[in-house]
């Protein structure tokens, strides 16, 4: 082994440190050949990788003793900020409480010092100051910012954090005795403050009570969110820690099975953690006892199965001197089976977000069913029952009253009263849709009176201007209308049902929120219209990309539309169809692809082959395969969709158009821009006969069309479409839109290929910080952004920025799915980066897993695959040649 070759044994180590340790050796005999010398120094570095105590320096001495727990740094100085008091210590290090000290401004600060196993090099500091860039963008009123941070002269890392004062979660609940609905109540902001770090790419990986505070006013603060991720990001993968053998950013009493295992950590793992923290807070009690040995306690989490909490609290222990069966009863049934799922020790059989299980917790607290348990007629109507327990309570008296009277008599009452208060509320009803439906027509009605000629005085009136002419008169409180608020509340969803149709949203959106507003003052009476109105917010909301707000409201929808029109009914199936919509539109296509074969399946038996509902779910079954990557699925269903729609519906059908879109879209998405372009003219051309040029559905035909003319090269076309959107959009939809990003970021990609490179920068970065705030960075819109970012960064050179925000895009990818087809792109544009930076090993390593990837997608067109199979074949001869010197 020559001199020169510590830098080729560092990659190697690094490269198969990554691996299974079954493969590590035949991986470094492929890249060593016969160099045994070579493959012997990588094998030792691996056998004492985590033992490396020996090798400790005098530098890290210092560093270790700035941490020495028995030594108090109160009144030292780390940078402008005086330490004034510790406030904890752990493995990690130490936390201090500081104070602002160069005069600039008073602040209170917690200062974590953090404790590591090497001297912190230059680039471990560069990727650290990244890495913290990015915590500090967590803004949320649950958790504790991260302020500042740097190193010590040492080469130690600190992290500056907001400083909170308040009692642990654990402490809190039992100091205060707080009551199961408070503790839910407080679990939920915790759940919500959790689920918004996920869509930040953010987990925890270490809940523990003393990782979330309460403070005085009731409000949690979740403390060390992401340090677990900058740790392992940052020291173990810079340095090649192994995690399963060092200090792992982990709690064992709150840890998962897969975190004890070393398996990948995920969003399930924080689900399983606040399951644990949970079911502590409702039992006094943790999940597993403490053992005598780690074994044990690891043992305990991978085998054994954990009492439900309702069995748990009537076990006798330190905390439970007497059993307590009121708070057994409490916690039966919906709380155990929550618990119990998200405590599964299979990640794919917990809950699948954070916002499932706080949602759940949520529908406990108010009486709803919930996910962790199967719903049957009597289990809902027993939740009817206790959401309206007044109602429910006198009824039972009533009852119980009467039964004391004679049989008989009592039902010969009870038939004549029920037959008289039928008739006199159907007599009621009518009555007042009778009376609610003459109002609305005389409304709507007096809203076209201007397109008489008397009115008009030979101007041409705009179904625009008549719409904005009656809005005015339904916000003049003075209207006779203001004194009918629910038939104000059918007025509003007629006349914002009009402005959703000609794809004008926020007037639209403005008249559906009051009426909604409307229904609820009026504790819902009148379900029917209750139903409609959410229906049309929600549709309106997916069109403006407010999806958080949509979810509440369709589902509210689909649960009223099963009591009201029945859940075998085409209204009832149409809704669960548009309830999948919406989870492809988010991310859960897979729980997309479970509602609508359902309603397939349901509509074909109870409504037949030709009914929009069963075309409405074919064609939404390929929505969902397409964005699942699954091609020939997908196309498969579009196709089934176009036919039958054309057949049954007439080429000029708003869904005969969608379903020729998307095959458009899929043609483009395969490489074949000939078809592609083809199908999105046909597309365009559909659309503007339909809803004409000033449409929401328009201007994204155009976006359609100008991404394929971008991809052919046709840059005036596809620039003069892209601006024709971006300035038409925002007037019916507002600045806050999913088509408008695309758009503008199909302008930034054109502006690179046309090398106005500072132009596309500046319009890219603006774009991907707008998309992150909308669908959070794991999606599949914003990481198309992304590697636009990061292609632009290549362009000017900004190697770092660029390599750091591929593998950020990669690893985003990965946790959607681990072998996602979409990973491809960054891996090939990692191993160029590598190439150029003469990293020759570690470009083969990202070649070889593009190659993998694109083996098991053979559908999707890689054109850049040629050059990856090259460069493969170069790299290996490269290396057969150098083991043969």
């Amino acid at each position: 082994m020559k001199d020169n070759d510590w830098q080729r044994i560092e990659t190697l180590f690094h490269l198969a440190q990554e691996l299974p340790e079954h493969q590590r050796l035949t991986f470094l005999q492929q890249q060593c050949g016969d160099d045994q010398a070579l493959i012997d120094a990588v094998c030792s570095l691996l056998v004492h990788d985590g033992h490396a105590d020996t090798l400790i320096t005098p530098v890290l001495q210092a560093a270790q003793a700035f941490l020495n727990p028995e030594q108090d740094l109160s009144g030292q100085m780390l940078g402008p900020y005086l330490l004034v008091k510790p406030l904890a210590e752990g493995g990690m290090g130490a936390v201090y409480l500081a104070e602002r000290a160069d005069q600039q401004y008073q602040q209170q600060v917690a200062i974590k010092l953090i404790r590591t196993g090497q001297q912190a090099s230059q680039a471990m500091q560069q990727r650290f100051k990244t890495e913290r860039q990015i915590l500090a963008q967590l803004q949320h009123p649950n958790i504790a910012r991260l302020l500042d941070g740097g190193t010590t002269e040492h080469g130690l890392p600190y992290l500056v954090m907001e400083y909170v004062q308040g009692l642990d979660i654990k402490q809190h609940c039992q100091q205060r005795a707080t009551s199961l609905s408070d503790k839910l109540k407080l679990f939920i902001k915790v759940c919500q403050a959790v689920q918004y770090a996920h869509q930040k790419l953010i987990v925890h990986r270490d809940f523990k009570p003393s990782n979330i505070l309460v403070q005085a006013d009731g409000e949690p603060k979740l403390l060390d969110f992401g340090i677990a991720k900058l740790l392992d990001n940052t020291l173990n993968a810079q340095w090649g820690i192994d995690t399963r053998t060092q200090e792992r950013a982990m709690t064992p009493l709150y840890a998962s099975p897969e975190q004890i295992q070393g398996h990948t950590v995920t969003v399930a793992t924080d689900v399983y953690a606040l399951g644990a923290l949970f079911y502590e807070l409702l039992t006094d009690r943790p999940l597993f006892e403490a053992q005598s040995t780690p074994y044990a306690l690891e043992k305990s989490i991978l085998e054994t199965t954990p009492l439900p909490p309702s069995q748990a609290v009537l076990e006798v222990s330190e905390n439970n001197t007497e059993p307590d069966k009121l708070l057994s009863r409490q916690l039966a049934g919906d709380l155990d089976n929550i618990l119990l799922k998200a405590l599964n020790k299979e990640p794919e059989l917990r809950y699948a977000s954070v916002w499932e299980l706080g949602k759940d917790l949520d529908n406990v607290l108010n009486h709803k069913p919930v996910k962790a348990r199967a719903s049957s007629l009597l289990y809902r109507t027993g939740k009817f029952l206790r959401r309206n327990m007044l109602a429910s309570a006198l009824s039972m008296t009533l009852l119980v009253m009467v039964s004391v009277a004679s049989a008989a008599i009592w039902l010969q009452s009870v038939q004549v009263k029920a037959e008289r208060d039928i008739a006199q509320q159907q007599r009621d009803k009518a009555e007042t849709e009778r009376g609610k439906s003459e109002a609305v027509s005389r409304f709507l009605t007096s809203m076209f009176s201007k397109l008489r000629p008397t009115e008009a005085q030979g101007r041409e009136i705009s179904l625009r201007e008549v719409l904005d002419s009656a809005s005015a008169k339904l916000d003049d409180e003075s209207s006779a209308l203001a004194k009918q608020p629910l038939i104000e509340a059918a007025v509003r969803r007629e006349v914002g049902d009009i402005y959703y149709r000609i794809g004008v949203l926020l007037p639209a959106i403005a008249h559906l929120e009051k009426a909604l507003a409307i229904h609820r003052a009026h504790n819902n009476s009148d379900h029917t219209g209750l139903l409609y109105v959410l229906l049309s917010l929600s549709n309106s909301y997916s069109r403006a990309d407010r999806h958080t707000e949509r979810l509440p409201l369709l589902e509210e929808a689909v649960e009223l539309s099963k009591i009201v029109r029945g859940p075998d009914s085409e209204f009832t199936l149409g809704q669960m169809t548009n309830l999948g919509g919406f989870y492809n539109d988010t991310g859960r296509s897979q729980d997309a692809v479970e509602i609508h074969l359902q309603v397939l399946q349901t509509a074909r038996r109870a409504l037949g082959e030709d009914n929009i509902v069963t075309l409405l779910a074919i064609t939404s079954l390929g929505a969902d395969h397409l964005t699942l990557w699954n091609y020939a699925q997908a196309a498969d269903y579009f196709q089934q969709g176009l036919a039958r729609c054309r057949e049954v519906l007439g080429e000029q059908h708003s869904l005969t158009v969608y379903n020729l879109g998307r095959l458009g879209h899929l043609q483009e998405m395969q490489g074949n821009y000939d078809k592609a372009i083809d199908y999105a003219n046909q597309y365009l051309q559909s659309t503007l006969n339909i809803y004409g040029e000033a449409h929401q559905d328009s201007y994204e035909a155009k976006y359609r069309l100008a991404r394929v003319q971008l991809q052919k090269g046709e840059f005036i076309a596809a620039e003069a479409l892209l601006q024709e959107v971006i300035t038409g959009l925002p007037p019916l939809v507002s600045e806050v839109n999913g088509v408008l990003y695309q758009a503008q970021g199909s302008l930034a990609d054109l502006y690179l290929q046309t090398n106005r490179i500072e132009q596309a920068k500046q319009l890219a970065t603006s774009v991907l910080a707008a998309e992150t705030e909308m669908w959070g960075y794991a999606h599949a819109k914003t990481l198309e952004t992304a590697l636009l970012v990061a292609n632009i960064q290549q362009k000017l050179g900004e190697t770092q920025d660029a390599m750091a925000g591929l593998q950020k895009t990669l690893a985003a990818w990965r946790s959607i799915r681990e072998d996602h087809p979409a990973q491809y792109e960054p891996l090939v544009a990692l191993a160029k980066l590598s190439l150029q930076a003469e990293l020759n090993a570690q470009s083969q390593h990202y070649l070889q897993q593009a190659a993998h990837i694109a083996e098991q997608t053979l559908e999707i067109n890689r054109p850049s695959l040629t050059w990856v199979h090259e460069q493969l074949d170069k790299l290996q001869a490269q290396a057969t040649m150098q083991s043969a010197i």
